[in-house]
């Protein structure tokens, strides 16, 4: 399975990875690794945005690349990219998505020789449906080990191939998480200020559940000082939940005559 894109050609504007085959003065020949080594052709004029005096001083030999297709002509397979039009964040976010797709195919072939099918009739049956539904092969397979086989519940899959999905992927994929804690700080005057004081607190938790994908638990410290400690699988996901927690509890100090203060500890 060293095709690691089922269309023949590439379409305009694509992000391609491919490894430089042959340098001429006029431009870069690029061997792109997605579809059976077509070859892919760079015009000196867009390999870099600077002026080029001599080619090899921006490309060499075997180098790996991420290029943007310009121009295909479906008649002769000719394509056209460009390096110069790739920025770095587009190189690296490719660059992951390559090896993400490398590591879906590896794990297709354990799931293949478990099941006892071929490796392309694997294919044919889970890429699609992966990929509409999560977005890529390896999102899917990182849904199932975060979440279980509920994930694909309503997928065409035969029970059987489920589980052996499950298994391969759960031995592949280790899920990493990253954790916020957050001391909340509360103080009230009321002469019920305890009563104001759980209330908010009742709040923030609220605030927390409405995220079921970030884990959540409100501990005391010791008061007036409560620990809010949140659990996802990314930074912005996590940022999320903080923000909105900060929002809910803006909104109802007044009127519960209570102050308070949210201070982010170190996060890992």
């Amino acid at each position: 399975m060293s095709v690691l894109s089922r269309k023949s050609l590439p379409e305009s504007q694509d992000l391609v990875i491919g490894v430089v085959s042959k340098i001429q003065r006029h431009g870069v020949y690029i061997t792109l690794k997605e579809f059976d080594n077509l070859i892919g052709y760079c015009h000196i004029s867009e390999v870099a945005g600077a002026w080029i005096r001599n080619i090899r001083n921006f490309v060499r030999l075997d180098q790996t690349v991420v290029a943007k297709v310009l121009r295909v002509q479906e008649d002769t397979g000719q394509v056209d990219i460009s390096l110069k039009r790739v920025s770095d964040g587009q190189k690296r976010e490719k660059s992951l998505q390559y090896k993400r797709q490398n590591a879906s195919l590896a794990m297709i072939k354990i799931i293949g020789e478990k099941s006892n099918l071929a490796a392309l009739e694997v294919r044919e049956i889970i890429e699609d449906q992966f990929t509409e539904f999560f977005g890529s092969l390896y999102d899917g397979f990182e849904e199932i080990v975060a979440v279980g086989l509920e994930s694909i519940s309503d997928f065409t899959i035969d029970d059987e191939l489920k589980n052996i999905i499950l298994e391969v992927a759960e031995a592949s994929i280790q899920i990493t998480t990253v954790t916020f804690t957050i001391n909340l700080r509360i103080r009230s005057y009321a002469s019920d200020g305890i009563v104001h004081i759980r209330k908010l607190l009742e709040v923030a938790q609220k605030a927390a559940d409405e995220f079921p994908d970030v884990k959540n638990e409100i501990t005391t410290i010791g008061a007036p000082t409560y620990r809010i400690y949140l659990e996802g699988l990314s930074y912005p996901e996590i940022d999320d939940v903080y923000h909105h927690i900060q929002e809910k509890l803006e909104n109802v100090s007044k009127d519960l005559d209570v102050e308070y203060l949210l201070e982010k500890e170190g996060n890992k």
